[in-house]
């Protein structure tokens, strides 16, 4: 997606131009605020929304895929430490070895 150029509306700073973009970083250029760096598509959740409708229907589509990513990685650390408490569980402490007691020499005795 190319955002270069795109008019963006800012909850606090109003409108404004985006500048640059490298797919994951924008630059946006405001009148009464100057220049801001914004994170994407992070931005679009809440404090950025685009002009153009299509747009902004694309910046919503790379949030919906950011969050399932999300929630794929959280289920895959869960899972990671149900099976560490499992296996953890299952494993007690090993006995303690007891040493057999010391043979004595014919000399000592």
């Amino acid at each position: 997606m190319d955002l270069l150029h795109e008019t963006v509306r800012h909850v606090r700073f109003g409108a404004g131009t985006v500048t640059s973009f490298d797919g994951r970083v924008m630059t946006v250029a405001f009148e009464s605020a100057g220049e801001r760096v914004f994170s994407y598509p992070a931005a679009f959740e809440r404090f950025i929304e685009a002009d153009n409708p299509d747009v902004q229907a694309e910046a919503e589509a790379a949030l919906s895929e950011r969050r399932a990513r999300e929630a794929q990685f959280l289920s895959r650390v869960e899972q990671d430490i149900e099976t560490l408490r499992s296996t953890a569980r299952k494993k007690s402490a090993p006995a303690p070895r007891r040493r057999a007691p010391a043979r004595r020499s014919k000399a000592q005795l």
